[in-house]
């Protein structure tokens, strides 16, 4: 029979990438409730006014949110290295694919294809986004470093 090398994420390792994946979130939340209150009804609390960010920033919660779920999830369907890089892969997809989905003429598709759509909260939300090149290439980096958090490992043989 032969021994069959696995790759298992450290122990001080998933702490971490746990730990940055809420970070990320909380971060991200705050970023919403002061630079774009009153854009999102998941918001407790937001600021009375707005302030404003450079443009730059404004894609970092594409990649705070790719970020902190493509680890959550990788880490919470376990499994060797190759399941926790598809989890991040899957999840990168989901979100290009809905970064795409905000593109004017793919919108006004949906709204034509399916006009109960827009009665959807996350059929509003997607909506009424802006594509942006910057947020796809926040979800990507955000992808790509999520997916750097939770596969790297030591090798440890059964």
């Amino acid at each position: 029979m032969e021994s069959e090398t696995r790759f298992e994420p450290r122990e001080g390792n998933w702490r971490s990438s746990l730990s940055l994946a809420f970070a990320a979130l909380v971060v991200g939340y705050v970023f919403y409730a002061v630079a774009r209150p009153g854009t999102q009804s998941f918001l407790l609390w937001h600021a009375p006014v707005a302030i404003q960010v450079s443009e730059w920033l404004d894609s970092a919660p594409s990649f705070l949110h790719t970020f902190a779920f493509a680890i959550l999830l990788s880490l919470a369907g376990g499994g060797d290295r190759r399941r926790r890089f598809a989890t991040c892969l899957a999840w990168c997809a989901v979100e290009v694919a809905a970064e795409f989905g905000q593109l004017p003429s793919l919108a006004r598709w949906v709204e034509i294809q399916a006009p109960n759509a827009m009665g959807l909260s996350i059929g509003r939300s997607l909506l009424a986004g802006t594509f942006s090149v910057a947020d796809l290439a926040a979800v990507l980096i955000g992808a790509a470093l999520a997916t750097c958090c939770v596969c790297i490992g030591r090798r440890n043989k059964p």
